[in-house]
């Protein structure tokens, strides 16, 4: 089962520029009134996501979907007040253990729409019917776009990255040489957190950001090498009565939580680590090129990479700012996930929106 890539985007970026910027062969565009959301595929498939939103479009305050696909892989997503957070796939264990928060935070209306699990809770529904899915099927561009010239964009860039992915050369095995030549490498990216995986706790506890109670303001989400952790501020009426409350009613961040006279934090663990990559290098040059293109062409700001290296494997640093809604960084999942990237963040709160700086560190081969 093919599923298409999801970009989200606030609805005050230029539909027309969103449209332009991520060019595919199939499409399906909707937008509510705070969001643009896109669908894109290389192939025909269906936007399972609304197909669940428009089923549940009735059902309020948050909730969530668990689906079997095919195989060992799942679909998974959750939504709050009609606006949808996040969705993702992969095997089962993995994703319960990533959204661990959120599927505490959204059981009791938890659909499941697969087999029995020992960690399934919440409501078995049926699978989507083919007219369900039909309303929204990808349509394709082909007509209207008979051919794409030039530009940094978005999907070209993720497509890039996939045969770079292919391309990557194998890192001799240790046993090669008396002294590993590739030591520092494989070193380096055993204990680097993957950027992709930061990046999504920071989307969750965005979230979770939202419900905190008055008299208690949001200061900051940071990532670093091991944790996303939100902190929040007493402020002059807050009271600390209130925020226990609100603590007791959210059990799954008890313990994740950490509440001292004036501060709450709430810290998630960045699980997944680069070291997949232990074994194999990515050149460096065009994929980090394409890389940095594609923040540009998304909005972002970027300061140029800063190399150091060897002979044989470099990390490359750079940074990306831009003042958004969190919804953009949705929009990186599917360029990050499969790259040797790790990064730090700081989010901060700017009325209704965030001044986000990311810093990457993109782990390859020496050009």
């Amino acid at each position: 089962m093919i599923l298409p890539t999801l970009i989200k985007a606030p609805l005050s970026d230029s539909k027309t520029k969103l449209l332009r910027q991520n060019p595919a062969p199939f499409r399906y565009y909707t937008a509510t009134t705070t969001h643009h959301y896109l669908y894109l595929s290389q192939n025909p498939t269906f936007a399972r996501a609304e197909a669940w939103l428009a089923r549940y479009r009735d059902v309020e305050g948050g909730w969530g979907v668990i689906e079997h696909i095919n195989d060992d892989q799942f679909f998974i997503m959750f939504v709050s007040n009609n606006d949808l957070l996040v969705t993702d796939e992969g095997d089962i264990d993995t994703l319960m253990r990533d959204y661990d928060v959120l599927v505490q935070r959204y059981h009791a209306q938890l659909f499941w729409c697969a087999p029995q699990h020992a960690r399934m809770q919440g409501e078995i529904v049926e699978p989507l019917s083919d007219v369900e899915l039909t309303t929204f099927a990808l349509t394709s561009t082909f007509r209207r776009t008979p051919f794409i010239v030039g530009g940094a964009i978005v999907l070209s860039a993720i497509i890039g990255f996939a045969g770079w992915l292919m391309l990557s050369q194998s890192v001799p095995p240790s046993n090669v040489t008396p002294v590993d030549p590739y030591l520092a490498y494989r070193t380096a990216v055993s204990h680097a957190t993957s950027a992709h995986d930061g990046v999504k706790q920071a989307v969750i506890l965005s979230g979770i950001a939202a419900t905190v109670p008055d008299g208690w303001q949001v200061v900051s989400i940071t990532l670093d090498d091991k944790a996303t952790t939100l902190t929040v501020n007493r402020q002059a009426e807050g009271q600390r009565p209130v925020i226990s409350a609100w603590l007791a009613q959210h059990p799954e961040l008890s313990g994740y939580s950490h509440l001292s006279l004036n501060t709450l934090t709430i810290t998630l663990p960045v699980r997944e680590t680069l070291t997949a990559w232990q074994d194999h290098l990515m050149p460096s040059e065009i994929p980090l090129s394409s890389l940095t293109d594609t923040f540009v062409a998304l909005g972002w700001t970027v300061t140029p990479p800063v190399k150091d290296g060897g002979l044989l494997t470099t990390t490359s640093t750079f940074g990306i700012k831009k003042q958004t809604d969190l919804a953009a960084l949705l929009s990186l999942d599917g360029i990050l996930k499969k790259l040797p990237v790790s990064a730090k963040a700081t989010l901060t709160p700017e009325g209704d929106l965030w001044n986000v700086a990311i810093t990457f560190t993109f782990y390859g081969a020496s050009t």
